[in-house]
């Protein structure tokens, strides 16, 4: 899961082939959004995610 605001309740976006492509602290990920633009961002912290 992404989650972008920590003060919020939820989570922002769920990620597609975690389970196989594991974040990792200092590594980057880039993430397709809806307009078909991609974004690249540095992995800063890693959590499991509650359950």
């Amino acid at each position: 899961m992404f989650d972008y605001d920590s003060s919020a309740e939820h989570d922002d976006e769920s990620g597609y082939r975690f389970g196989v492509h594991p974040l990792r602290q200092g590594e980057y990920v880039s993430v397709r959004d809806k307009n078909d633009e991609m974004h690249t961002f540095r992995v800063v912290a890693v959590s499991p995610a509650a359950e």
